[in-house]
């Protein structure tokens, strides 16, 4: 088990992470319900962009850190548990936010994640919520304001 540990770098979970992004993402464009536009319609940037983030992911894992397996560079264990369960909640967000709408996904996405950074959660909780609300709505800012980005309707909103 020693040994596995010395191949989990901070790089290569960053490559292993770039990797699923990129083919979660690239698989969406491709299979997803996406709606044909002018030119070359409206998933040509996004299959651009995760190709380009399979590919690096790709590489990093590949060629990786130079210095991997030192104890610097190792991460731990809660390390590794932190990052599972935010690789996990971006899948989900990434899956739920057709369903329950921008909003309340990007709401739940940034509770969880201030949560898990933040120390004493249960104490410092105006720590957590006050910039999940802000996020939350930059975020919708940015897709409905600035990009004006068409969403599809959602089940709350």
């Amino acid at each position: 088990m020693k040994q596995l540990y010395r191949y989990i770098t901070s790089d290569r979970v960053l490559a292993f992470v770039f990797v699923i992004f990129g083919l979660m993402g690239y698989f969406d464009t491709v299979f997803g319900e996406w709606r044909a536009g002018p030119g070359f319609g409206a998933k040509f940037f996004p299959q651009i962009t995760f190709l380009a983030l399979l590919i690096c992911g790709i590489i990093m894992m590949f060629i990786g850190s130079k210095e991997a397996g030192k104890a610097s560079e190792i991460i731990s264990l809660n390390e590794l548990k932190a990052l599972l369960i935010l690789v996990g909640m971006g899948v989900l967000y990434f899956i739920v936010v057709r369903s329950l709408g921008l909003v309340v996904s990007s709401l739940l996405y940034f509770l969880t994640v201030f949560t898990i950074f933040t120390v004493q959660p249960l104490r410092n909780y105006k720590m957590i919520l006050i910039p999940a609300i802000i996020s939350t709505a930059v975020v919708w800012l940015l897709f409905t304001q600035l990009v004006q980005l068409l969403l599809p309707n959602p089940l709350l909103f």
